[in-house]
């Protein structure tokens, strides 16, 4: 379960394609990397982490009602659901504040800290699945590596926004 490429990533790629026929391949990916811009690329990662928690709440759902703790729905679906619409409020407002870097910059640190937590509560909830009566591994194993791989592209985003903006 693999997620497309992000425009941004598209536009890199042919950015050191278009770059590296001018200028040869070491100084053309030097070029296009110039020109990427990380704190889309952060915002991307964000909402890839957003999606990854969206698809553990819907595999948290069916598990609930397969298991006949349907008690349990509302108040951890609540649970999760305002975390995720804490997140992409986040990733809202830091869109809507672009032009303005120091306010990027705080609202980035607050973006940070709710994928941090959104990350952690689902990494904790997928392990407690793990040891629930009759669990579907192969499901739980196929979210926690989209859960990881989405927190490495996070990490990622974040290194390249802090070695250029710093």
């Amino acid at each position: 379960m693999t997620a497309p490429a992000p425009k941004h990533a598209l536009r890199f790629m042919a950015g050191i394609a278009q770059e590296a026929q001018k200028l040869g391949l070491r100084k053309g990916l030097g070029a296009a990397a110039a020109k990427a811009n990380p704190v889309v690329m952060v915002l991307e990662a964000a909402s890839a982490i957003v999606g990854v928690v969206d698809s553990f709440l819907q595999y948290r759902t069916a598990a609930a009602h397969r298991d006949g703790l349907r008690d349990m729905i509302p108040s951890e679906a609540g649970r999760l659901a305002a975390e995720r619409a804490q997140l992409a409020l986040q990733i809202e407002r830091v869109r809507a504040d672009m032009n303005q870097r120091e306010q990027v910059r705080d609202r980035l640190v607050q973006l940070v800290k709710a994928c941090v937590g959104a990350v952690r509560m689902a990494w904790d909830e997928l392990s407690r699945l793990r040891d629930d009566d009759l669990p579907d591994l192969n499901r739980i194993d196929a979210m926690t590596a989209d859960l990881d791989d989405a927190w490495r592209q996070f990490q990622t985003a974040l290194e390249h926004h802090h070695q250029t903006t710093h």
